[in-house]
């Protein structure tokens, strides 16, 4: 398969804290961007969480106007930098800032970015919907969602009593976990706490905000993505 990015002999194998090989990065650029060019080329993108600036990097490969990438860790901010430079991306193209998104969201201008992007960062919390509907305030033509989902099945025996069972197939669930919140791969929030959703649940939040969407299917069992946009209706 002919790639339109190539990881190999990029420093991001050396700088990125989390799975980093040629085979994944390539494959993961090749089906969540390369494949969706239209929204990826003479694009103004935000990268949420972006790491090391893997995959901002993968946007100015395939033409984006300019990127911004928001990411909590003050070396990993640095690294992004370097990274980029290093291969031959001028800071014109770029900007790399040190913030907790949340913080970062609700000082943007509808409009301003045509592309949000947001890989592996939405079971890192447990402000999902505060997320999306900001996302939403701000309007981006495109939003790309890749995340892990819990595949947990609840038995019917655990919801009687409710008298709401039958909205677990409609609106899913969210699995609640720890992380360490000092290891580069993990939630900023000092108590560690995140939610993993379910599948259904995933797209019922991006119902309830008001995105149309299609789920990308690239054979990933433990997490889905979408590629959404604004439904103008809401």
């Amino acid at each position: 398969m002919k790639l339109s990015v190539d990881y190999r002999g990029t420093p991001f194998l050396e700088t990125s804290r989390v799975y980093a090989t040629v085979d994944r990065l390539n494959y993961v650029c090749e089906m969540l961007l390369t494949r969706n060019l239209h929204a990826i080329r003479d694009k103004n993108i935000l990268d949420i969480a972006s790491h090391d600036g893997t995959y901002s990097y993968a946007c100015l490969q395939l033409g984006a106007k300019y990127v911004v990438g928001v990411e909590p860790r003050s070396h990993l901010v640095h690294d992004a930098i370097e990274n980029l430079t290093s291969l031959g991306h001028k800071t014109s193209e770029f900007t790399f800032i040190e913030d907790d998104i949340f913080n970062y969201l609700p000082a943007i201008e509808p409009g301003q970015f045509d592309t949000i992007l947001c890989f592996g960062f939405f079971y890192h919390t447990t402000r999902q919907t505060e997320l999306l509907a900001q996302i939403h305030r701000i309007k981006p033509k495109y939003f790309i969602l890749s995340t892990r989902i819990e595949n947990l099945k609840l038995p019917r025996s655990k919801l009687q009593g409710i008298n709401r069972w039958e909205c677990r197939e409609t609106a899913g669930f969210m699995a609640f976990y720890y992380e360490n919140p000092r290891q580069d791969m993990a939630t900023i929030e000092p108590t560690g706490l995140t939610g993993t959703p379910s599948k259904s649940l995933v797209e019922a939040l991006l119902k309830d905000h008001g995105f149309k969407f299609k789920q990308l299917s690239w054979n990933r069992a433990d997490g889905v993505s979408y590629l959404a946009e604004i439904d103008t209706r809401i």
